[in-house]
């Protein structure tokens, strides 16, 4: 009897599951899951209008490529989009993904769940006796389920204010940018072998933090300490396909984004996890462990996003307080490292750190 090996978690130590196995194997190989075809579909379950428009962008981007004067199904097979099977045209998984009609018909777990929770954890209760606030599923092609869930999760945040003059400019709790791209590296970096397909996606809205978790830890030899570094590809053709539809950029450059995006909001970096089994990125409202920002403290943050920076003077304006108050609370923001200060006496200003 073959006994699997053994893996070191913290002080412990156990067996590795059948998971963590082929796991371990796969990242020293490339994974073709998402060539695969999906002998349940064929060319009919692929929404003709998204092909061609895919195949037009194509074409305007590789006008001499050879294909082009081969017929549709031709080309579809030259770009891996379908496979043929016993004479049968079937779609790939990423073909399905991107261009499916409804490719939870056949792959029912493939989607993304938005779910939102009272307090710091899963278990905390809302006085009514409730856990979820919230809880949504989103589906379709991929785009579809990005744009869906990265609208609906942006629009029930909670949300700061910022007047100017007469017009007020909400500031939500987390930049848009940082949110599309966890979930679209989410989407395009998940697992996609038969070990876990019946899982999904997850996107957690906690109290103090958002989360976005998918199936799979991180792929090849990155590790979180050189997720910048790291150009490994774990779904090959499904990457092809969202580059080509500008769904992701240059490989890598998500994570930079990331980090952008919640510096110049001054907020923490976001904080990754590779699980072995998952992957876990969490964007966190202030540092583990301190206050919540005050709403006084998220209109200055949003004042500074978007003038540069702040002085005394601005501060009281905006906040209808007097120069003592206004100043206190400046200094307070830079001794926590939200703001930095910049200058002396009237000069002095501050700015994101």
């Amino acid at each position: 009897m073959i006994r699997s090996p053994f893996i070191r978690v913290g002080n412990s130590t156990r067996r590795m599951s059948d998971y963590e196995i082929y796991s371990f194997i796969s990242s020293r190989t490339q994974p073709t899951f998402d060539e695969e075809p999906v002998l349940r579909a064929t060319l009919q379950d692929l929404d003709r209008a998204k092909l061609e428009k895919y195949l037009a962008q194509r074409k305007e981007a590789r006008p001499n490529a050879v294909y082009w004067d081969q017929p549709f199904e031709q080309i579809l097979k030259q770009l891996q989009i379908v496979v043929e099977v016993d004479g049968i045209l079937h779609p790939t998984l990423a073909g399905l993904l991107m261009f499916g009609i409804y490719p939870q018909i056949f792959e029912l777990q493939l989607f993304i769940a938005y779910l939102q929770f009272y307090g710091t954890t899963t278990t905390e209760e809302a006085p009514s006796g409730e856990r979820f606030l919230d809880n949504r599923k989103f589906e379709g092609t991929i785009k579809e389920m990005i744009d869906g869930a990265v609208t609906y999760v942006m629009a029930n945040m909670r949300k700061g204010s910022l007047i100017r003059g007469v017009t007020r400019q909400d500031i939500p709790e987390y930049p848009e940018v940082a949110v599309r791209e966890a979930i679209v590296n989410a989407v395009a970096h998940r697992d996609y072998s038969h070990f876990v397909r019946g899982s999904h996606i997850q996107v957690r809205m906690f109290a103090n933090r958002l989360e976005v978790e998918n199936p799979g830890g991180l792929y090849g030899r990155v590790t979180v300490d050189k997720l910048q570094e790291g150009q490994s590809t774990r779904n090959r053709l499904l990457m092809h396909l969202m580059e080509d539809v500008h769904l992701v950029e240059n490989r890598g450059s998500g994570i930079d984004a990331m980090r952008d995006a919640m510096q110049k909001r001054g907020l923490p970096a976001p904080v990754f996890e590779d699980k072995r089994t998952a992957f876990l990125v969490k964007f966190y409202q202030v540092k583990p462990g301190s206050l919540a920002l005050s709403d006084a403290e998220l209109k200055i943050l949003a004042y500074v996003k978007e003038y540069g920076s702040i002085r005394r003077a601005e501060a009281e304006k905006l906040l209808q307080i007097n120069d003592t108050k206004a100043g206190y609370m400046l200094q307070k923001m830079q001794k926590s490292g939200l703001l930095r200060k910049e200058g002396r006496f009237k000069e002095t200003r501050y700015l994101m750190p």
